[in-house]
């Protein structure tokens, strides 16, 4: 089981099926080259979890690009939660944006994974307004595999987004991958622990035993995430 992209908008597919999101072309004269993308985030599918800004066209386009930006403003302003969002307007009367990004672009991008808007938690108990954020990446793609190009954005995702933290790649994944880290050099080590009880050791202790040894050789999994999927990997040995 992975996570997995579920609709792509470009300039063909110009709005999402649920309604929620529309691509339009603003403006293309001289040397700007401006799009639109509108989305209300009450109507987008509640098993969407990320909306992606990508941009793709390999060398054969950002040869001519030298620069991007993206600016981000309500189209509706929200008084409910404009105590923390800048002021929705200027002396003049218009609307601000509340995030601004600008970056450089290379003739040798394959793409570029601009940003991310990902959903955080809930606004309310019942779970039925959901709270989004936004991470940017302005990471270049140099690969020009379709499906290589899928999963680095797909990592970068899994990597921020708090709900989709059960697909992240694990250091040890099954059981068999714990059982061939466990080496025929790393098991004398063990010999002495064993050795201190005559009756043998519990399993919880002897999964400790492992966990421990385990971590001399792949620091990483002292991470929260990481030790509590490998525990589990190591009692689903016992059970």
């Amino acid at each position: 089981e992975r996570a997995r992209f579920v609709e792509k908008i470009d300039v063909v597919a110009k709005h999402s099926k649920d309604d929620s999101c529309l691509l339009t072309k603003d403006r293309n004269s001289g040397d700007i080259l401006q799009f639109s993308l509108k989305i209300d985030f009450k109507l987008v599918k509640y098993t969407t979890s990320a909306i992606v800004l990508y941009l793709d066209g390999g060398p054969r386009n950002f040869q001519y690009l030298q620069s991007m930006s993206i600016v981000c403003i309500r189209s509706l302003p929200d008084r409910g939660y404009g105590e923390f969002l800048p002021n929705e307007f200027d002396n003049n009367g218009k609307n601000l944006p509340f995030l601004k990004l600008v970056g450089r672009t290379r003739k040798n991008y394959q793409g570029l994974a601009m940003c991310m808007l990902y959903k955080d938690g809930w606004y309310d108990s019942e779970k039925t307004l959901s709270r989004w954020t936004i991470k940017t990446f302005l990471e270049a793609i140099y690969t020009t595999s379709k499906k290589e190009k899928e999963d680095h954005i797909s990592q970068l995702i899994v990597e921020t987004v708090p709900s989709l933290d059960r697909y992240r790649p694990r250091i040890f994944s099954n059981v068999k991958e714990i059982c061939a880290a466990l080496s025929s050099h790393s098991l004398p080590k063990l010999k002495k622990k064993f050795q201190k009880n005559a009756e043998g050791l519990q399993i919880n202790e002897f999964i400790e035993v492992l966990f421990k040894q385990l971590y001399e050789s792949f620091p990483k999994i002292r991470d929260e995430t990481e030790a509590s999927y490998t525990v589990a990997m190591l009692q689903e040995m016992f059970y």
